[in-house]
């Protein structure tokens, strides 16, 4: 390979770290600064309450902080180091996000009295499901870079391909339904501790 062959390839892996690292944090103006506000206030006020008096579920509660942490997320931060302000994108992903959780918090009843082995995933919520576990990588990604992110999808690749691989770490497979099931609906994915805990007692202090 000669040297400008080289040169052009650490310029193109170096383009595509900063297009899939760590992004910029901004402060939006105009409608999209109000809706931050609007929701940032909603939530001081929200997650106050749940936390000192409510009496709802770990995943209704997580639902309803996703309900309003992720729009702000997505508002607050860029798809790419180099972007200066938001795009059409971030705001359709903060409006997926709303629309994602919103849904897991509408029907929380359902979730509350989930049956694993028993109870079964809606159309709804397996659409739901996929938005929302994609789009929260996609915020890790944006927040921490594509290090843990990538460390995330070998993970994820473990998951789905585990059971071809010979020897001690090999495992029996996990159906799709079953791996969304733990994300979203069970307390081991998403609606886990690190989010009760970020939605209660920790928000109180932030």
């Amino acid at each position: 390979m000669s040297e400008n062959e080289s040169g052009r390839s650490r310029a193109v892996f170096n383009r595509l770290l900063e297009l899939a690292g760590e992004t910029r944090r901004v402060v939006p103006a105009g409608p999209t600064g109000v809706v931050v506000r609007v929701f940032s206030v909603i939530a001081v006020f929200l997650i106050g309450w749940l936390a000192l008096f409510g009496v709802v579920t770990q995943h209704h509660q997580v639902a309803l902080f996703l309900v309003l942490l992720l729009p702000i997320a997505f508002l607050t931060t860029t798809s790419t180091s180099q972007a200066e302000r938001l795009t059409l994108l971030d705001i359709a992903l903060a409006a997926l996000g709303f629309a994602a959780s919103g849904w897991f918090a509408l029907h929380a009843n359902r979730f509350d009295n989930w049956v694993t082995g028993f109870s079964s995933l809606s159309p709804g919520d397996t659409i739901a499901g996929i938005v929302l576990f994609v789009l929260c990588i996609e915020l890790c990604r944006r927040s921490v870079g594509i290090g843990l992110t990538a460390i995330l999808f070998v993970l994820l690749a473990y998951v789905a391909f585990g059971q071809y691989i010979g020897g001690p770490f090999s495992h029996a497979g996990v159906t799709f339904d079953y791996f969304l099931e733990m994300q979203v609906v069970g307390t081991d994915g998403i609606f886990g501790a690190p989010l009760y805990v970020a939605a209660s007692y920790a928000f109180l202090f932030v």
